[in-house]
């Protein structure tokens, strides 16, 4: 267990810098009264971690399974020297690049403990995700792999005592190294053949390796994790991939990561009933015990519509989202289409609106947290609040959840929602159609043309009885949540 043996290790190398008198070394050198002990112990014991290398790949282990490293007591008490990451103002060692794809820096300082000039060769690990080629149902498959894979970056350090890929530290001072890192055209251009059109990892580990003294001798070698992402990090998705209704019509493109039928579902309501039911395209769609389904065989979604008036019989009811990556903040609008104009918009800011991803419960042996827990309300009464009336009739309007990663959370708990990339967006596309059906020979409806789902015609409260043409059973094509 990692907790108590490194409570064990950091009592240890508290001992050690008191008995050493380590704390007055470390303000002397750092000029800084206010450093504690605490910092000086958390920073010997990261930076002198050692990073554990793949024996096949001869690769480190991701920053993200690993950290900085196995902590090594015996390396942290015998360490002539410690670091401080620019950023890191408690003694943490790690640089957190953020996203992008114009390259990063990140600045360190070294801090000589003893009497006498240190040199330090610098070098570094720049990795990324590997990838393995998977096949189902005819289909080929990249996939991200747990093994790392060295990333084609250029990588430079700069300083007033920094001599190329060395860097000297004077004795009992201090100096600071500038790393520059920067991923390749060649190697963004690999990655996105290799279906990485969102973004990669960039991590791994700079390191700084005593050079051996005249004697032969050689110290105790700083390493410092790095971790950051190749493009925006709100790129890729936050959501399971398909959706309820693809999974209904058999048309999902590609595998679901929780195989679940219920997910990324948009929910609506019948009037005078406080359930939702999940939205299915063509609601006239039935099932026959002779004939199968009767009705559209797929799903056509310019035929969304939804009445903005008061009387309308159905109304917007939910999003229920399966989300991948945790949301630390949500956000519902509704607009138009085409000019973007906002009708509706609801931050939830008087509310926790953190929302927890899905994941797999080994020993329960299901995914937990699902679409089916949870979902996020529609409060929207079909007005244009520019005017206070029911929005026209054949406006094309979009209903978005955008949920975004803790990334973008600002030291106020907010979101700056212009800043967020596409990935957060779960979006359904509709269009006002105020125009009452009319019954046709007693078997359907008919308006100007049959190319709307209008649910007007169905009494509140029943769901629609239908066939899952995904499942092949008798079911529901409206389902309750």
């Amino acid at each position: 267990m990692a907790t108590p043996h490194v409570s064990g290790l950091t009592a240890l190398m508290s001992q050690y810098i008191r008995e050493h008198d380590l704390l007055a070394k470390a303000l002397s050198v750092t000029g800084n009264e206010a450093f504690t002990a605490r910092a000086l112990a958390q920073s010997l014991l990261m930076s002198t971690a050692q990073p554990l290398v793949e024996e096949a790949s001869g690769v480190e282990y991701s920053v993200r399974n690993q950290g900085a490293g196995l902590a090594n007591i015996r390396n942290a008490v015998n360490a002539q020297s410690f670091l401080l990451v620019d950023g890191q103002p408690d003694g943490k060692v790690k640089a957190e690049l953020g996203d992008g794809d114009q390259g990063w820096s990140f600045a360190f300082t070294l801090y000589n403990l003893t009497g006498n000039a240190l040199t330090y060769d610098l070098d570094a690990s720049i990795l990324t995700t590997d990838t393995l080629v998977a096949e189902d149902s005819g289909k080929t498959y990249n996939l991200t792999a747990d093994e790392m894979v060295a990333l084609g970056a250029e990588v430079a350090y700069t300083g007033e005592t920094v001599n190329g890929n060395q860097v000297t530290l004077p004795a009992g001072g201090s100096t600071k190294v500038t790393v520059s890192i920067r991923v390749t055209e060649q190697a963004a251009e690999n990655m996105k053949a290799l279906g990485y059109d969102n973004g990669f990892y960039v991590e791994g580990y700079v390191y700084a390796r005593p050079v051996a003294s005249a004697e032969g001798v050689t110290g105790i070698t700083h390493s410092i994790p790095l971790l950051g992402w190749y493009g925006s990090w709100s790129d890729p998705s936050m959501f399971d991939t398909g959706s309820y209704l693809e999974t209904i019509y058999g048309t999902a493109q590609r595998p679901s990561h929780i195989n679940a039928e219920i997910k990324n579902v948009f929910a609506w309501s019948p009037a005078g009933d406080d359930s939702g039911y999940a939205y299915t395209g063509n609601v006239y769609g039935y099932y026959d015990s002779t004939i199968g389904l009767v009705g559209d065989q797929r799903y056509f979604p310019e035929r969304n519509a939804v009445n903005s008036t008061s009387d309308a019989a159905w109304s917007l009811y939910a999003i229920l989202p399966t989300l991948m990556r945790n949301a630390a903040d949500i956000m519902v609008s509704v607009t138009n289409t085409e000019t973007g104009e906002v009708y509706y918009q609801d931050d939830y800011e008087f509310m926790d609106d953190y929302m927890i991803s899905c994941f797999y419960y080994d020993l329960a042996g299901q995914w937990m947290d699902t679409t089916s827990d949870y979902g996020v309300g529609i409060e929207w009464d079909g007005t244009d609040p520019a005017t206070g009336e029911a929005l026209a009739e054949d406006t094309p309007i979009t209903v978005s959840l955008y949920c975004a990663p803790e990334y973008y959370v600002d030291e106020n708990g907010l979101v700056d929602w212009s800043q967020v990339g596409i990935g957060t967006e779960l979006s359904f596309d509709f269009t006002i159609d105020n125009t009452a059906p009319t019954l046709s020979g007693g078997k359907g409806c008919s308006d100007h043309q049959p190319r709307r789902a209008d649910p007007v015609l169905h009494r509140p409260g029943q769901p629609l009885r239908g066939r899952s043409p995904a499942a092949g059973r008798r079911g529901y094509h409206c389902r309750r949540i």
